[in-house]
């Protein structure tokens, strides 16, 4: 390394005492730093401080913050920001652009540059850059170069001019980087108070817009990003520039994602480059006490906002949107249930579903929404991949913003009407409001109507999707000579009986169309037994009782084929396949153990690793009384029905017991006739000779 020569810059003497002064000497190494190397995006740089110091021409202006951009184009390959400020005479520019370091906005907070190197960006991304200034009738253009790495300022002329004050600065850009500026527009100014006028690129001054509808406070509010998910990163936004706050042990973000906060001038430090946060005391202190406000602040205003909603359907929408935004220790402080009607707390008050702060969750027909409705209604549920509907109750409820998102019918015909609903809501979810068993059915229609009305949802009527003019046609009850079907008992198809009129629609029924006596099935690639060895597999792990089975001859089946309560017996089983979860027994035999031998009782007198032995024995053998034979794996995996094996809780080693137990361990399967207490006793010994014996 070559020895430099340095002056020394001694200021005063007192005594022994020396001060000495402090200088930046005028290099290119210097100039380097901090034109280009103090950037590591350099292309958002320039666009970032031009910006940022159009706008505090404008307020220095004392005029509306007004501003153009002119992003690169093949056309015109240049990047420019023009302000209509108040311009600046010769002097000021030479000054200015000749001193790196000078500011005029350090005395106030109104603006947003302070640190005096943003305006020479332009040489972070070009050996060169051009400033016109529009002042006072003048128009004076210069470009700032680099000469042997230093910026020089080069005088170009000056001309009259009508164009108001202002000032331009523009800078050339290679053809590949015009993309790099088009990309980072959006993101950059989309937290800019005021926005620039982007004169090169209308199409995209829309995405410069934040989505303010759902801000609830002036200081602070959730963004989504262009997907309308919630953004995983919090922003604090200090003069028109936001800043990613980073993840950091010292930052307690009490849970949020997506965060903005607006900060005043001055709240938070950031780097030289104004490209991230410094973690100082001060900002850590500011972002910590920011994050416990806004905790404390959401649930207040979120209630402000329930407070304003006209109807059940607004609150919910409004309750989804708001918890679903925050996390969740202060979602669960936020409270809905005080705005709601007593009909949408009638329809959540099951305690299944009604959370410890009474958060409207899930919605069914409970005992309380039954009361409610004089005992007229019965709804029913039809998913959007199904064709069956079913009864919408604690054991089949419906998310509460997915009720109001579904297509709502009230039955207001006694006529049968289950194609015209399978034609009309095809591959769409349904919820159906009909009369309950017994009731009126004008009363149950006027319930429904006053019910939906309530809640605010949209609904149809059956006769409106009905040809009402083949009302007639359509058969209003079973054929004169009545119903007769098959039962359909182990795959057998049994001798056709009549079923009493009160029975036909009395419970839920699976329906199998009969060719003669043959099941006439859609699927292609299971048969007629798959499916009832599939309907005997779910009795054996279902909780409640499956529904009959009927064959139903072809001349009745138009008729059952319109009734509610009959279902599709191929497309019931394959949804309840795959619904449930079947446990799998292991392939290779397990171990039995004697309860004469080893039990509860004197299980304590036993060795650790034999109680753990036990212990996991017992364990399987509970969830091998609820496993699917060997026989059965071959239609659980013909329907791609859910499969659970065993997971064990403790550590088993075989080979280790079998070596530490020889004489105890095989007596535990109660193989050999001796008491129990010669068992305990002969594992303690051994399990004293594999500790002892290398002594």
């Amino acid at each position: 390394m070559i020895q430099q020569e340095y002056k020394n810059n001694v200021k005063e003497m007192h005594g022994n005492i020396q001060t000495t002064g402090f200088n930046i000497e005028v290099n290119e190494s210097m100039f380097q730093m901090l034109t280009s190397n103090v950037y590591n995006d350099t292309t958002l740089a320039v666009m970032r401080e031009w910006s940022t110091n159009a706008c505090d021409a404008c307020i220095a202006a004392d005029k509306e913050v007004n501003f153009d951009v002119h992003l690169p184009t093949l056309e015109n390959p240049t990047f420019f920001v023009r302000d209509y400020g108040t311009g600046l005479p010769p002097e000021d520019i030479v000054g200015l652009f000749s001193n790196l370091g000078a500011s005029t906005k350090r005395n106030s907070n109104a603006y947003n540059g302070t640190l005096g190197i943003g305006r020479m960006a332009g040489l972070a991304v070009s050996n060169a850059f051009t400033v016109e200034s529009f002042y006072n009738g003048k128009h004076y253009s210069y470009a700032i170069s680099m000469q042997n790495g230093v910026p020089v300022t080069m005088h170009l002329g000056d001309v009259d001019t009508t164009e108001p004050n202002g000032l331009k600065l523009s800078v050339p850009v290679e053809l590949n980087d015009i993309e790099s500026y088009v990309s980072r527009a959006p993101g950059l100014y989309k937290y800019f108070d005021y926005k620039p006028n982007l004169v090169s690129r209308k199409d995209l001054q829309e995405s410069l817009e934040l989505d303010i509808s759902d801000h609830i406070s002036d200081k602070w509010f959730i963004q989504t990003n262009s997907s309308g998910n919630y953004s995983n990163h919090n922003i604090v936004v200090m003069a028109q520039v936001g800043y990613l706050i980073p993840y950091s042990r010292e930052i307690d973000d009490k849970g949020f994602k997506g965060l903005v906060i607006k900060a005043d001038p001055g709240a938070v430090t950031f780097n030289p480059g104004r490209e991230s946060l410094s973690l100082n005391k001060q900002t850590i202190d500011y972002l910590n006490q920011t994050f416990k406000d806004v905790a404390q602040e959401y649930v207040q205003a979120a209630t402000a906002v329930f407070a304003l909603c006209e109807n059940d359907k607004d609150l919910i929408t409004t309750y989804y949107k708001v918890t679903h935004a925050a996390p969740r220790d202060v979602a669960n402080m936020i409270d809905a249930e005080p705005f709601a009607s007593d009909l949408l707390k009638s329809m959540a008050s099951s305690q299944r579903y009604y959370f410890k702060n009474k958060t409207i969750y899930n919605l069914s027909c409970t005992e309380d929404f039954v009361s409610y409705t004089n005992n007229l209604l019965s709804l029913t549920r039809k998913e959007r991949y199904y064709k069956n509907s079913k009864p919408l109750n604690s054991d089949n409820p419906v998310a509460a913003h997915e009720f109001f998102n579904n297509n709502h019918v009230i039955v207001d015909v006694k006529t049968k009407f289950r194609s015209a609903l399978n034609e009309a809501f095809d591959g769409q979810p349904l919820i159906t409001w009909s009369r309950a068993a017994g009731a009126d059915l004008d009363e149950a229609v006027a319930e429904a109507k006053q019910c939906l009305d309530t809640l605010n949802i949209p609904y149809t009527l059956v006769s409106n999707l009905i040809d009402v003019v083949n009302l007639e046609d359509r058969p209003k009850s079973a054929p004169r000579e009545g119903l007769y079907v098959s039962p359909i008992s182990h795959g057998y198809v049994c001798k056709s009986q009549r079923m009493l009129d009160e029975e036909i629609e009395s419970q839920t029924y699976l329906r199998v169309n009969l060719k003669n006596t043959t099941p006439i099935m859609s699927s292609e690639d299971k048969e007629f037994n798959d499916y009832v060895e599939a309907y005997s597999l779910l009795q054996q792990v279902s909780s409640t009782t499956l529904p009959e089975i009927k064959g139903v001859p072809k001349k009745y089946q138009s008729y059952v084929n319109e009734l509610e309560n009959w279902v599709d017996f191929e497309e019931y089983i394959e949804e309840k396949m795959k619904e449930t979860t079947f446990k799998v027994p292991f392939e290779t035999p397990v171990q039995r153990i004697s309860n004469c031998v080893i039990n509860l009782n004197n299980l304590h007198q036993y060795p650790s690793d034999i109680q753990d032995y036990y212990t996991e024995l017992r364990e399987y053998a509970k969830f091998r009384r609820d496993s699917i034979l060997e026989v059965q794996k071959s239609i659980v995996e013909k329907f791609s029905a859910n499969t659970e094996e065993y997971v064990p809780t403790k550590t088993i080693d075989m080979e280790e017991l079998e070596n530490k137990y020889p004489q105890a361990l095989p007596r535990l399967s109660g193989g050999y006739n001796v008491e129990e207490d010669l068992v305990v006793r002969l594992a303690q010994l051994e399990e004293f000779y594999a500790l002892h014996s290398s002594k």
